[in-house]
């Protein structure tokens, strides 16, 4: 992990990318339609230093000699960008698929301010008719991304808050897709096989979309508990 002269500013290696709404922006609750995308971290990552380490560069950028105080009680009410994945359940009360151990970053930007998002070779995808062409290397729920962002400080009418701005996407590897099953050939044709059709690994059709399946991330089901991370403020 690297991080800009702006001690705010960094970008992460290799984070699991959930609830991702990079490419279209939605409203949730009645709020403007925002572009977003939760990143989930190994508890035992180096990086999780630098994130609080930004994160109290944006506090002390707003609050000065008061940040230290001021991150203590954000965290405690669970209003830090950085949150505990072991808290995270749905409406049943077990944790996320893929949440446990780890901690997770919510980031998010204004519609009018797409991040700009790279496929696994580079090329920016965020435009709708270059990403038709790219077949791989396009993020979704599950798969591992480097990602920029940006920490920074609110105290407004809404309350005060550490925020992560999300900047830019860019694929890294693919991993097991949230709540989804993405069909491979051989298990396609050892399926039809075994209900005595011969497809002889055609391929699949023009119009089959993995994603169509049932299931994938939905807030609307998740409830989310507070956060303690004293420990990591030092408290």
């Amino acid at each position: 992990m690297s991080k800009n002269n702006n001690a705010t500013e960094i970008i992460l290696t290799r984070v699991r990318g959930s609830f991702l709404d990079i490419f279209e922006a939605k409203a949730f609750n009645d709020g403007a339609p925002r572009f977003s995308g939760t990143w989930l971290i190994a508890k035992n990552d180096p990086q999780v230093k630098t994130i609080m380490a930004a994160m109290k560069a944006a506090a002390r950028g707003k609050w000065g000699s008061k940040a230290d105080i001021q991150m203590k009680q954000l965290a405690q009410m669970d209003r830090l960008a950085l949150h505990d994945g072991d808290l995270k359940t749905d409406s049943s009360g077990e944790t996320l698929d893929g949440y446990a151990d780890h901690f997770y970053v919510n980031s998010g930007t204004k519609q009018d301010a797409p991040p700009i998002v790279y496929s696994a070779d580079g090329t920016r995808i965020d435009d709708p008719a270059k990403r038709a062409a790219h077949v791989d290397g396009i993020p979704y729920n599950g798969c591992y991304c480097h990602v920029r962002i940006n920490m920074w400080a609110q105290d407004n009418q809404w309350g005060r808050r550490v925020n992560a701005g999300l900047l830019a996407v860019v694929f890294a590897e693919d991993g097991e897709s949230f709540g989804k099953t993405r069909a491979t050939e051989a298990g396609t044709v050892d399926a039809f096989a075994a209900a005595g059709i011969t497809v002889g690994g055609a391929e699949m059709p023009d119009n089959y979309d993995p994603d169509d399946n049932e299931g994938g991330d939905d807030e609307s089901d998740v409830d989310e508990d507070g956060d303690d991370l004293s420990a990591l403020l030092g408290g």
